[in-house]
């Protein structure tokens, strides 16, 4: 059983140093959800995704969950560049990375994602990695309120504790 507001919380203030650095602007959006997961994995699979937004963001990001019938969808959503098709086709492929944009500089070997993928997957569960506008944001996720026009929404379906 993990309330997943606390597993975000906790992955959020481990990223406290980056989030400074970087000079990200970073919103948790509140839920009483709770799904059904080992705690560690769920916790390694957060932190990634929080690592990437982070770090591949232009400025803000934003992370929550919605109560969706059986299921909980976590999401996390950067502002970011306008990314070719073929990131969000390949983005959970093995050794798979590109460059952050930030003066050329390269992040991580390209497992991060793919760790995720299996360790969602074995928790029964799936995960995305979507390109979205400003019109998407506002209708999908009413309560992020990021700058920018264009956003990645990575999203972690799970079944939720009824």
């Amino acid at each position: 059983r993990v309330p997943v507001s606390d597993m975000i919380r906790v992955c959020l203030n481990q990223q406290c140093a980056n989030i400074k650095k970087l000079g990200r602007a970073v919103a948790c959006v509140p839920s009483d959800v709770v799904v059904w997961a080992d705690t560690f994995w769920l916790g390694q699979a957060l932190q990634n995704v929080i690592d990437n937004a982070i770090y591949y963001g232009v400025s803000g990001v934003c992370v929550g969950a919605n109560d969706v019938g059986d299921v909980v969808n976590i999401y996390v959503i950067n502002d970011s560049p306008i990314l070719p098709d073929y990131v969000c086709q390949k983005a959970f492929e093995r050794y798979f990375s590109v460059g952050s944009g930030q003066a050329g500089e390269h992040k991580g070997t390209g497992l991060g994602l793919t760790l995720v993928k299996q360790i969602i997957g074995l928790h029964g569960g799936t995960v995305s990695f979507s390109q979205i506008d400003k019109e998407a944001l506002i209708k999908s996720y009413p309560h992020c309120q990021l700058q920018g026009e264009n956003f990645v929404v990575v999203e972690i379906v799970l079944s939720k504790i009824i």
